[in-house]
């Protein structure tokens, strides 16, 4: 099945008015065709692409990247977005659903408007805000996927700091949260 299909079929459920479980969105993914291989990346990168466009020009930056792990935390697929066919299906539809619930729903429960929510709730500007990176779970992770997941996280955060200068370890400083 084709990405665009499967999306629209997502857009479909949760826009048809006749309510749907948040919690078992991909089980009716499949029970409407879309393959259960298919069923994660489609409702996630539907989601990240709605929040996205629901929060386009609020001068939010944002990655152009993704990482999707599976349940024991080993990362299965990453690249950037705008070539991954789900989220360029999701966007490309977005206009069409963006006045109906179920687009207001799963925008709103992506990750990034709840961080960005939380942000300007904290007094905080929306053009001086800078997203990181969506990262998935395309399985149910395990606790030991969620801490491996989290330390492939860090250490990429701490690289990235790294090569742009803002690592103690560059200026020879004691990091600020370390007590010695």
């Amino acid at each position: 099945m084709a990405p665009e299909e499967s999306v629209l079929r997502l857009a479909e459920i949760i826009s048809s008015g006749k309510g749907f479980d948040p919690d078992n969105i991909q089980d009716e993914l499949i029970r409407v065709g879309v393959p259960s291989s298919l069923a994660a990346q489609t409702f996630h990168f539907t989601q990240i692409a709605w929040g996205r466009f629901y929060l386009n020009g609020l001068g939010i930056r944002f990655p152009s990247d993704y990482t999707c792990f599976n349940g024991n935390g080993d990362v299965v697929d990453s690249g950037i977005l705008a070539a991954q066919p789900h989220f360029v299906a999701a966007m490309k539809i977005a206009p069409r659903f963006a006045q109906t619930p179920g687009f207001q729903f799963l925008a709103f429960t992506s990750a990034a408007v709840q961080s960005v929510n939380s942000a300007l709730n904290n007094g905080s500007r929306p053009e001086n805000l800078v997203m990181g990176p969506p990262c998935i779970f395309l399985q149910e992770p395990t606790p030991q996927g969620v801490e491996k997941a989290r330390r492939y996280l860090s250490q990429r955060i701490h690289a990235a700091a790294e090569r742009a200068g803002n690592s103690p370890s560059v200026h020879g400083q004691k990091p600020w949260w370390k007590f010695w």
